[in-house]
């Protein structure tokens, strides 16, 4: 009988041993003594997102798919794909590339225009005040994306914030339609 005794008191306690040592080094976070002392209670802060202010902005350039953007859907629709890229700078110029069709069989259309200074600084405000520019991260990339917009501010810094957009992109739609509203307005003439 002692020898009984002492198998079942050494099995409880290398028992006992591989729960608490289980318990303490593979425990979910903060159920485990040692893994609180390791670790701070405070969580880390999120990377800083340096503002854009809009009077810093020198060039605003949105490339976009998104299918909202375009009004002329038989178009769009008969080619299969649309892309438009429109670039405006703060010396007033704007330059749109309209891409109707895929692959080699793409047609490319080109177009000037001038804005005024009214319509540079109501874009660059829309952009300067939007919660996807004011929190997308420094050198984040998005693997699928139908849309960019591409700011230029502060001399030489940039800052591309891309989004797949469909009509449910709260935070992203004010600067599509803050574009479509100012490529509807322009003057564009075909460049040569």
């Amino acid at each position: 009988m002692g020898k009984n005794l002492v198998t079942v008191v050494v099995a409880a306690l290398v028992v006992g041993g591989a729960i608490w040592f289980g318990f303490r080094f593979f425990a979910p976070d903060g159920a485990s003594d040692t893994d609180a002392t390791r670790r701070s209670s405070t969580p880390a802060a999120p990377a800083d997102v340096p503002e854009i202010h809009a009077a810093d902005i020198s060039a605003i350039e949105l490339t976009t798919s998104y299918p909202g953007y375009f009004d002329d859907k038989a178009e769009c629709g008969k080619a299969g794909a649309c892309q438009i890229r429109i670039r405006v700078d703060r010396a007033l110029a704007a330059e749109r590339v309209l891409s109707i069709g895929k692959g080699d069989e793409a047609k490319e259309t080109t177009s000037r225009a001038k804005l005024s200074p009214e319509q540079f600084a109501s874009l660059s405000d829309v952009v300067a005040a939007n919660g996807a520019v004011k929190h997308w991260p420094e050198g984040m990339a998005m693997a699928v994306s139908n849309s960019s917009v591409r700011i230029e501010y502060g001399g030489s810094k940039s800052r591309t914030v891309p989004s797949n957009v469909d009509e449910k992109a709260s935070a992203y739609l004010p600067m599509i339609e803050a574009f479509k509203q100012l490529d509807r307005e322009l003057n564009w003439s075909a460049s040569k």
